[in-house]
């Protein structure tokens, strides 16, 4: 729909109520038609309006009403008229439908993130909008299915291995959409991405190891490949590989080319991976086509793109095998748990257990026996419990908080890392474990080493290799699709008809301080879907006025350019350039000291001295 924005920058709309629902209708620069019929611009189906009841014009003066000799007259605050000119807040009346003419800035109108059902048919053949650059991007008609499957097929019918990401990426450029993907569910697990072209995220609200099961099973039995497809807002056409009652391998088409019509291609194609490498398993096929240093991200997580996260997956590249101990620091809320989930479901442990435990939130008394487990009878009415170690034998033991550890358990733990070994409450002989053990921590350990609360043994032995994640004011970048993930989420969840977010409102959240991080931002997302009307999408006046005041300020005032004076011109440029370095390595201390050309603990004594923290 065509916007008018020479009216002193705004364009105009009509809101109010037909029939009991609430209806807005964006006006276009010229002539818009009023009436009941089908084809007006603002089009009010009802028997006391006429069906070329009257028009508005927009122009550069703003906006006009003319009836057209309707029945039952048009009227612009209480009074019948038959030319008048409108301004911001007058409202008209035809017949019982009273709107309200409001004037309201482009950037409100214009959606920087529409949601699902909110696309038109006309939009998603419009070019995509980069809102950054203000560049369209050309979309390509789709390809008939046969080519399709012909481009899927050069990069899985060759000699060598399957170029799985290639064929991906082929089908996703021959139908003409995205995401598409290959996932894998087993039983007892969440629903894997092993490839993926489009946002994994889009996927959350739709996938879950229920529904693929339930889609798939209803049509395939046997080790055989069956399809199905799940209808919604976001649907998805998905074909899948079925063993010992596993979906090891499920090709997943989202997007505009998911219909039903879509299955037996699908189909086609796995058949044609499997085909292509009968000797193979056809799950191994696909998990073996990966480069040794791919993430694997659980469907749900959203892939940030700023360059503070980027350096946080290379950093997880590194770490996919072995068992060296893993900390993860970062402020409350970044998302030190998403870190961890995809560590596990990219490692060489995804195959085995990963167990999660809250060291703050589990009482002392109780946390020695989830941890190493008790014996059966060691008090009245105590029954045995393997602990989390022993439960994830073979895989990955995530601690969190774990600066919040009771001191006598703090022993207990570095015994453990030691010896390899787990000595359950009452039990007279340990038991061998194979684990990796994972921790986070919101607090900074060495002030507590220094006040005697924690082991420096330990810090020792769990921080083999140290993973910072940055707060969410340092890479607003991830803002946006962030944003887009937990507006589709919450709208699933709770039926709201939410258009999206407005340019104007998705500003507003990406200049928010968000002292909670993600955690801050998803419940922000969540109460505007709830309380915005359907039908509408959320603009800038919803966003919660706390975040106007927590625009993040500059750390310190720089030097006027009138001060001549040369030690505070040089601090203000070290601190600016401390924190580019700072930025740029992902909060990473020994990369931004390597960046800047001192040693680690100069970058730490600058940062003290500039009052800059991590």
């Amino acid at each position: 729909m065509t916007q008018n924005k020479s009216h002193q920058g705004h364009s105009f709309r009509l809101r109010g109520e037909l029939e009991g629902r609430a209806v807005e209708f964006v006006l276009a620069a010229g002539a818009n038609a009023v009436g009941s019929a089908a084809d007006a611009e603002v089009s009010l189906p009802v028997r006391e309006v006429s069906r070329r009841h009257a028009v508005l014009s927009v122009d550069d003066n703003g906006v006009s009403v003319e009836d057209l000799d309707s029945k039952n007259g048009t009227f612009v605050n209480g009074v019948r008229v038959r030319r008048a000119a409108l301004k911001d807040g007058d409202w008209l009346q035809l017949g019982p439908v009273i709107l309200t003419l409001e004037a309201v800035a482009a950037d409100e109108l214009e959606l920087g993130i529409p949601l699902g059902s909110a696309r038109t048919s006309s939009e998603t053949i419009a070019p995509l909008k980069d809102t950054t650059t203000d560049l369209g991007v050309a979309r390509h008609a789709p390809v008939p299915w046969s080519e399709a499957l012909a481009a899927f097929g050069r990069h899985v019918l060759r000699p060598a291995e399957p170029d799985i990401p290639g064929a991906l990426a082929a089908l996703a450029t021959a139908l003409d959409t995205q995401p598409v993907a290959f996932l894998s569910c087993r039983d007892g697990e969440e629903v894997l991405v092993r490839h993926v072209i489009g946002d994994s995220g889009g996927l959350a609200a739709t996938l879950t190891p229920e529904r693929v099961r339930a889609a798939l099973t209803a049509r395939g039995s046997g080790n055989d490949i069956a399809s199905g497809f799940l209808d919604g807002d976001r649907p998805l056409a998905l074909a899948g590989r079925s063993v010992a009652g596993d979906w090891p391998a499920v090709l997943v088409v989202g997007g505009r080319a998911a219909t039903q019509d879509l299955r037996p291609v699908l189909e086609t194609a796995l058949r044609m991976l499997d085909h292509a490498h009968p000797g193979d398993d056809i799950a191994d096929t696909i998990a073996g086509s990966r480069q040794p240093a791919t993430l694997t991200f659980p469907v749900g997580h959203v892939v940030c793109p700023s360059p503070a996260m980027q350096a946080v997956y290379r950093q997880l590249e590194l770490l996919l095998t072995g068992k060296m101990p893993v900390l993860v620091t970062g402020e409350t809320g970044v998302g030190k748990e998403h870190v961890v989930r995809i560590l596990h479901a990219s490692s060489d442990r995804a195959e085995a257990a990963l167990e999660i435990v809250n060291c703050a939130a589990i009482p002392s008394e109780l946390l020695e026996a989830e941890l190493f487990g008790i014996e059966e009878g060691i008090a009245t009415g105590v029954k045995a419990r393997e602990g989390c170690f022993r439960r994830a034998n073979g895989g990955i033991v995530f601690l969190d908080e774990i600066g919040d550890m009771p001191p006598a358990l703090q022993a207990k733990l570095l015994r453990t890392l030691q010896d390899g070994e787990v000595q359950p409450v009452g039990a007279r002989r340990p038991a061998r474990i194979d684990v990796r053990v994972v921790t986070a921590t919101n607090t900074e350990l060495e002030e507590r080493m220094r006040s005697g609360s924690f082991r420096r043994d330990l810090y020792y032995r769990i921080a083999g290799c140290r993973v910072h994640v940055p707060a969410l004011r340092e890479r607003t970048a991830d803002i946006p699709p962030l944003v887009a993930h937990f507006l589709e989420r919450s709208a699933a969840e709770t039926g709201r008809q939410v258009r999206g977010v407005s340019v104007a409102a998705l500003a507003a959240l990406s200049q928010g301080d968000w002292p909670g991080n993600v955690r801050e931002l998803e419940n922000e997302v969540r109460r505007l879907v709830q309380l915005c009307p359907d039908g509408r999408a959320i603009e800038s006046d919803m966003v919660s006025p706390s975040l106007a005041s927590t625009v993040a300020a500059p750390a310190s005032q720089p030097p006027s350019s009138d001060d001549l004076h040369l030690q505070r011109r040089l601090e203000a440029l070290e601190g600016v350039l401390v924190r580019q370095a700072l930025d740029r390595s992902g909060g990473n201390l020994s990369e931004a000291a390597r960046l800047l050309g001192v040693s680690r603990n100069g970058l730490v004594m600058k940062m003290q001295r500039l009052g800059i923290e991590r």
